[in-house]
């Protein structure tokens, strides 16, 4: 991300065909094929020009993901105090799907599903908020890719609480829309709503939901809560996103590309319920919940 200052002093000063590609350069492993089909050609000859490095495969980065997993040293789980004590039973090893699938079939109303997430996922709409800019991101026609890759990492039951605690790790979990509403909330007037396409990659996202009632267990009424592994996941920004006359606008902008650590983690909050909720119903137990 260290393009991100150099691209936005360039898109306040130079020519209007460079800005609609300069966005791009910000992050340039997003594909292409997310962008409207009048910028790729600019972003490409400019990404030569500027000399910025190609991006690999998604097959090359999800091998290099692998490769930096073999490579790093195995981490113990540590035992809670719950478990020193005797209060967490582990019915299932978090790799067994088909044993995750016969607990959560006899201990609740759902149905075992053995389907997977399709590829790619499409949610009608949803909007992230990012307070720490005062900017909210409303998505028409989202569309998500390896929602369907993602593995459970930990599965307990905590009979003190009587909760099912499950946690699922994504990677490389791509979403995009070319309809994207960024409204900028300025102090004492009404807010600035611009238009354009966008799209993000969110790496290494952890997400665990703490699910009641261990006798009927209620999905919907699950506490889920996401950890993001991934800093400065790259992103891509159509350039009338930052299309503005009103000098407040063009700031808050920069502030929110400058900010990606925060805002991401702040988009994840939201973000994180999508993912879990249809990765269980899909791939585990289908509770009957529309997740919208």
């Amino acid at each position: 991300m260290a393009l991100v200052p150099v691209m936005l002093e360039m898109y306040l000063e130079i020519s209007m065909e460079s800005r609609l590609a300069s966005l791009f350069l910000i992050s340039s492993c997003i594909p292409l094929s997310l962008a409207p089909s009048h910028y790729k050609q600019i972003a490409l000859r400019l990404r030569l020009e500027q000399g910025v490095e190609q991006c690999v495969s998604a097959r090359d980065r999800r091998l290099r993901v692998r490769l930096r997993a073999r490579r790093a040293p195995r981490q113990q789980r540590v035992p809670s105090r719950a478990d020193v004590h005797g209060k967490i039973q582990r019915p299932c090893q978090s790799y067994d799907t088909f044993c995750i699938r016969k607990f959560f079939a006899q201990h609740s109303q759902c149905k075992i599903s053995g389907r997977q997430v399709p590829e790619p996922l499409f949610r009608a709409q949803t909007t992230l908020n990012i307070p720490n800019t005062n900017v909210s991101a409303t998505f028409n026609n989202m569309e998500y890719r390896g929602i369907k890759d993602g593995r459970v990492a930990e599965f307990y039951v905590d009979k003190a609480t009587d909760n099912l605690v499950i946690a699922v790790d994504f990677n490389q979990v791509t979403f995009g829309s070319q309809t994207l509403y960024l409204k900028y909330y300025l102090r004492g007037r009404e807010p600035v709503v611009v238009e354009d396409a966008a799209g993000a990659t969110f790496v290494q996202v952890s997400v665990t939901a703490v699910i009641p009632d261990l006798k009927d267990l209620k999905l919907d009424r699950a506490e889920i809560f996401t950890y993001n592994g991934d800093p400065v996941p790259p992103f891509l920004a159509g350039p009338r996103l930052a299309l503005s006359t009103d000098p407040e606008v063009v700031t808050m902008f920069a502030g929110t590309v400058a900010n990606v650590p925060t805002d991401a983690q702040e988009s994840l909050m939201t973000e994180g319920v999508f993912y879990i909720l249809n990765f269980i119903q899909y791939n585990i137990c289908d509770f009957g919940l529309k997740v919208i």
